[in-house]
């Protein structure tokens, strides 16, 4: 029996031993992964860049997909248009007037020809008038000016700030739709999107 004491200290023993190895072991392990655990700056600043990349060409397909990135750049176009029609009336103390020819597909921003305008590189001899814009608007989009003083597609703007007013709308041929107001009084210019 003693001899079974013996042993059983001995193995008692050999696992303190053991087990202190173990222990040893797991802290040297624990140090090396500190050392060489996570990641560098330079690592997370290229993820971060690769994210930022894609998440930017995921959004540009998706908006130019839907067919109304053209719609709202020619809807803010148009107001920037607009926009400089009532600064340059209350500036230059004279009328300018927005019109949107359908038949050519045109939209032109012009004012009236004075004395002074000689030295004006869009104006001729023989006309009256000086165009500051004259563009083309795309051939799928479709505007119209509503609840001006007449049916024309004038929108006229006023050396105190003032206008014709009216809304001219932008729709697409998805069925969506801008609304360009111009207000009567004050002249300020708004785009919203309007309901298909």
């Amino acid at each position: 029996m003693e001899k079974m004491k013996i042993s059983s200290v001995g193995s008692r023993q050999d696992k303190i031993q053991d087990s202190t190895f173990n222990i040893q072991d797991a802290g040297s392990m624990v140090n090396s992964r500190k050392a060489g655990a996570g990641f560098t700056l330079i690592e997370l600043i290229i993820v971060l860049i690769i994210i930022g990349l894609a998440s930017g060409v995921v959004g540009l397909v998706i908006s130019r997909s839907s067919g109304n990135f053209e719609l709202k750049s020619i809807s803010k176009e148009l107001s920037a248009v607009m926009r400089l029609a009532r600064n340059r009336a209350i500036t230059e103390k004279r009328t300018y007037c927005f019109v949107i020819d359908i038949n050519e597909r045109m939209y032109n921003l012009s004012t009236d020809k004075r004395e002074d305008d000689k030295d004006k590189e869009d104006t001729d001899d023989n006309e009256k008038i000086i165009r500051v814009v004259n563009k083309p608007f795309p051939k799928d989009l479709q505007m119209s000016v509503m609840g001006g003083d007449s049916d024309s597609q004038i929108i006229e703007f006023f050396a105190d700030g003032s206008s014709t007013g009216g809304v001219i709308e932008v729709s697409g041929e998805k069925g969506a739709v801008y609304h360009i107001t111009v207000n009567r009084i004050t002249g300020r210019v708004d785009v919203e999107r309007g309901e298909s």
